[in-house]
């Protein structure tokens, strides 16, 4: 009877410590999946912090060129770009930080600024080919990874990026001008003055909150 009890014991042993070393191989195996889940994910928001960076430069040096045409409506469109994607690139700064990652600015060199309809041209060209070559796949990155706080970011700046492009098309072809910008101070989503959300669709901020250019 003794020698049967320690035979159960022995085989209940050998089972726990099966179990165990199994349970602990599946971690790791699943904290190496997770980690490559994360590094997609950061390197998508490295990528839109650091495009978003350049681009604010960009809009800021354009708003300049239209400052000195005597061109206020689209050099109030130039800043209400640049305050969006300074906006967008502090999103994606800080959720980086929250998962683990760092964020350094990217050096830009100056960019050639020639007149302001050359610069909206290259702006719409470059918002355009920017939004293309992205088509939401960030964001899908980061839902099929199980990062919804990510998707969602991601899916505000693709939405804002859309309307950036309309907004510069509507001052490139449009002969009336715009009396001025909002611009949504959580999403980086941006509006003329005169048509405009009541709550951003984005993050339902009130339109009192949206800062003015």
């Amino acid at each position: 009877m003794k020698t049967r009890n320690i035979a159960i014991i022995i085989f209940c042993f050998f089972c726990g410590a099966a179990l165990i070393a199994t349970l602990h191989i599946r971690s790791k195996i699943s904290g190496r999946s997770l980690e490559l889940q994360w590094k997609a994910t950061l390197d998508d928001l490295d990528t839109h912090s650091s495009a978003a960076h350049i681009q604010s430069l960009r809009y800021d040096s354009y708003a300049r060129q239209a400052a000195t045409e005597n061109d206020h409506t689209r050099q109030k469109l130039f800043l209400a770009l640049a305050h969006s994607e300074r906006i967008h690139e502090q999103m994606c700064k800080h959720a980086t930080e929250l998962f683990g990652g760092n964020y350094s600015a990217p050096y830009a060199g100056a960019d050639l600024s020639t007149t302001t309809a050359e610069n909206l041209r290259r702006s719409i060209d470059s918002a355009r080919s920017q939004h293309s070559s992205s088509q939401g796949s960030a964001a899908t990155r980061a839902i099929e990874s199980g990062n919804r706080y990510v998707a969602r970011i991601l899916i505000w700046i693709d939405g804002c990026n859309r309307r950036h492009i309309e907004l510069l098309e509507h001052a490139y072809d449009s002969l009336t001008a715009s009396t001025g910008y909002l611009v949504c101070p959580k999403c980086g989503n941006t509006y003329h003055t005169e048509s405009y959300d009541r709550y951003c669709p984005f993050c339902q901020t009130h339109h009192s909150d949206f800062k003015r250019f």
